[in-house]
């Protein structure tokens, strides 16, 4: 099982990631800490690969919260939040996951909300649709003025960066219009990985952008 752990310099979180891939007894283990609705989501996927790391994102979720709160994973209870974003019943902890191909992460707070997100790092002409909807004047300058490579690198910087910090204020990607990157603001509240040299991870807590 590949696991990893990153401290972050923003309060008190952490990350906490896996790979997605697992053996069948594993997978039976961790389907067993599903709830029944949990369950029922990740049957509904159309390949055993979707099924599997639907089950696996899930469990490993649990097992996490499960691990910091000193509680059962599989006694762990959920609900969404005013925003519709997924929260524990009670409030005991504050948590948000990202996954993207096969790696899953979850970031842990116990003083605040947060947003992650990680992306695999793939180079298609879909970036500058992508940039041309969500990211500012400044920031789309900015990425004409790099080179090829600096610019792949950069745009998923920026893209995990603003998806994270509209998942911390529990909004849609709407919401990624009101951040700027190249601006200073976001610097002190995000902060951002290079995994693997292959994905992309950033996180981000609420604040002022």
């Amino acid at each position: 099982m590949e696991t990893f752990s990153i401290s972050s310099r923003l309060a008190d979180l952490s990350i906490h990631g896996r790979r997605l891939r697992s053996s069948s007894d594993e997978l039976e283990r961790y389907y067993d800490l599903l709830s029944g609705g949990e369950k029922a989501i990740a049957n509904r996927f159309a390949t055993d690969e979707l099924r599997e790391r639907a089950t696996l994102s899930r469990g490993f979720l649990r097992e996490i919260l499960g691990q910091h709160l000193d509680i059962p994973a599989d006694r762990l209870e959920f609900e969404m939040g005013d925003k519709g974003k997924p929260r524990m019943k009670p409030p005991l902890i504050f948590f948000n996951l990202s996954h993207s191909a096969d790696l899953v992460v979850v970031a842990i707070s116990r003083t605040t909300e947060m947003g992650i997100d990680v992306e695999k790092i793939e180079n298609h002409r879909g970036h500058e649709e992508i940039a041309r909807e969500y990211f500012t004047t400044a920031e789309r300058a900015y990425l004409r003025s790099l080179s090829e490579a600096e610019r792949v690198a950069t745009f998923y910087r920026f893209w995990t960066a603003k998806e994270a910090v509209a998942k911390s204020h529990g909004e849609d990607l709407s919401f990624a219009l009101k951040v700027d990157i190249t601006s200073e603001a976001p610097h002190s509240r995000t902060e951002y990985w290079n995994l693997f040299g292959v994905f992309a991870l950033s996180v981000a807590i609420p604040g002022e952008y």
